[in-house]
């Protein structure tokens, strides 16, 4: 059962930990992709779900990055039978090992912070809210 265990804790790292997509260039030289604010610009659909002070919720909405590091979203979200439509903006930053944190505000003046690895080449991003009494998962994926 140790050996299982140690087996399935090194598999959640491995899944946690972003790959970079090497490659070679037309000279024979090795190259490996680094990701940026710029690498993430355009537009993004998105579903979240997760559970908060009013209980669970689910969302769909659409995000734009831009190139220096802000971003603006329309969603719907739906919680307990109710819809609600809003808009928010915000920043972001990412590192070159696909790691970032974006902080967003909504109209309604709330803001929220969320962690975030880029995946599958930079065309998903997976994020996690980092604000307490929120657990918020949310999956991006490039249009």
């Amino acid at each position: 059962m140790k050996k299982l265990t140690g087996i399935l804790f090194l598999g959640l790292i491995a899944a946690a930990v972003p790959a970079r997509a090497a490659s070679v260039d037309l000279h024979g030289q090795s190259t490996v992709a680094h990701c940026s604010q710029r690498a993430l610009s355009g537009h993004w659909a998105f579903r979240a779900e997760g559970t908060g002070p009013f209980g669970p919720f689910a969302v769909v909405g659409l995000q734009t990055f831009d190139r220096d590091g802000g971003l603006d979203a329309v969603e719907m979200l739906s919680a307990g039978g109710v819809t609600v439509p809003s808009h928010l903006h915000g920043t972001y930053t990412v590192g070159e090992d696909c790691t970032g944190t974006m902080t967003t505000t909504f109209d309604n003046g709330m803001s929220g912070t969320m962690y975030f690895v880029v995946a599958a080449g930079g065309d998903q991003i997976y994020a996690l809210e980092t604000d307490p009494g929120v657990m918020l998962t949310v999956t991006f994926t490039r249009q």
